[in-house]
């Protein structure tokens, strides 16, 4: 069995990063498809409070409505898609240690999950994305702990901390959001 690779990630140099993704042609093409009556949009690089809630873009559509976006970019070419549970797992502050998929403060309309390599990129809708994890999380947790095809833990080593995410088969979680749009109310 071969030696294992450990790659230490640094907060900044992976946020310079996608800074540097999110000002590429890629992110322009990729909104007017996804948004035709896209009349501007913008980054938001700044360490602001609306960067902490989540918008990393802003889309401008022509009626005047703003889209908020949370960019998640992949280098690495993999067919699943990484829903950060923990953020830190170092922070004793519970509400502050929370991954990205599970922050109730996210203020945002679509998580924009990119795959840089493939210039591919998939819009989730963030309530939908946020209910699809609440009805199958028992499930995912499940075969991320047997190590079903598909289905793990991932750590991202960080200097002082590391981030903790589940890998589900990208088919499944956007077949999991799209069960999570229609939303049926029964007496």
């Amino acid at each position: 069995m071969g030696e294992s690779v450990v790659t230490i990630h640094r907060f900044n140099e992976s946020l310079a990063k996608g800074e540097h993704a999110a000002t590429a042609s890629f992110w322009d093409s990729a909104y007017r498809k996804a948004f035709p009556t896209m009349s501007a949009w913008m980054p938001n690089r700044a360490d602001n409070p609306a960067q902490r809630l989540g918008i990393d873009h802003v889309v401008l559509l022509s009626s005047g409505k703003h889209l908020l976006i949370d960019t998640k970019c992949r280098f690495t070419p993999y067919d699943d898609i990484l829903l950060e549970y923990t953020s830190n797992d170092k922070e004793l502050d519970e509400v502050k240690a929370l991954g990205w998929v599970r922050k109730d403060s996210l203020q945002i309309d679509y998580v924009a999950y990119a795959w840089m390599q493939q210039q591919t990129v998939v819009f989730l809708p963030w309530l939908a994305l946020r209910r699809a994890w609440a009805q199958n999380i028992a499930v995912w947790w499940g075969k991320a702990r047997r190590e079903e095809k598909g289905y793990k833990k991932c750590e991202a080593k960080n200097p002082t901390y590391s981030t903790w995410s589940l890998a589900i088969p990208r088919a499944v979680v956007l077949d999991a959001v799209r069960d999570a749009l229609v939303i049926l109310v029964t007496p």
